[in-house]
């Protein structure tokens, strides 16, 4: 089977990165945090039945704290009333997960024209350019993965605030990432700008990072 790079993927596990990371609070995200509690029995999954479940920013097990990817998976999607956690092995203990839920100011895409002014603040991730070469012997691919992250807010110093926030988060957790290869880096900050069709009350301003070591193997 080949392990080939998947945009998607990308998108949604930097878009639950940055909600975790706080870098907007949860009273601007317009969402409200809680935590499902109870007990597994040799269980391989577990539906929170909660509409519009953002983010789950932790699970523990057995006061063992599990890893995203490798040792679980979320399907937000799963029904318009339920986000289902899969596990890779049965989980048996007592366990505890927070998460968030509402309507968000987070998205792996960009706003909207028509959206108005009380839409804002906004955050937006989009992959900007995906480049490859040989990786060796073999039929092996390296690219580099570059995508932005893109913060809107009618105020200057609150942008200046969401992107230092952003910028911290992933330095700080730079080896921490699963579909973004070894490590991740910051390459750009740009400049603030009045976004367009925003009737000049809204403000805007990306920070981008590279991925530069991912690997597709067949």
């Amino acid at each position: 089977m080949t392990n080939v790079i998947d945009p998607e993927e990308i998108l949604k596990e930097v878009t639950v990165f940055i909600r975790n990371s706080d870098a907007l609070s949860t009273t601007i995200r317009n969402v409200t945090t809680a935590t499902a509690t109870g007990t597994f029995a040799a269980d391989t999954y577990l539906d929170i039945s909660v509409s519009n479940v953002k983010n789950i920013r932790s699970i523990t097990v057995g006061g063992v704290l599990k890893t995203r990817y490798t040792d679980y998976t979320v399907n937000y999607n799963y029904s318009t009333t339920k986000t289902r956690i899969t596990f890779i092995a049965a989980q048996t203990g007592v366990y505890s997960i927070p998460y968030d839920y509402g309507t968000d100011k987070i998205f792996p895409d960009y706003p909207k024209s028509e959206l108005k002014i009380s839409n804002f603040p906004r955050v937006a991730i989009d992959v900007l350019s995906i480049a490859t070469d040989a990786g060796g012997l073999g039929n092996t691919n390296l690219s580099q993965i570059t995508f932005s992250v893109t913060a809107y807010a009618s105020k200057k110093n609150d942008i200046m605030d969401y992107i230092r926030n952003i910028r911290t988060a992933f330095i700080e957790n730079q080896l921490n990432f699963y579909y973004l290869g070894s490590y991740i880096r910051p390459i750009l900050t740009g400049p603030l700008i009045v976004t367009e069709d925003a009737r000049d009350k809204i403000f805007q301003q990306n920070i981008d990072f590279v991925a530069p070591v991912n690997y597709e193997i067949n």
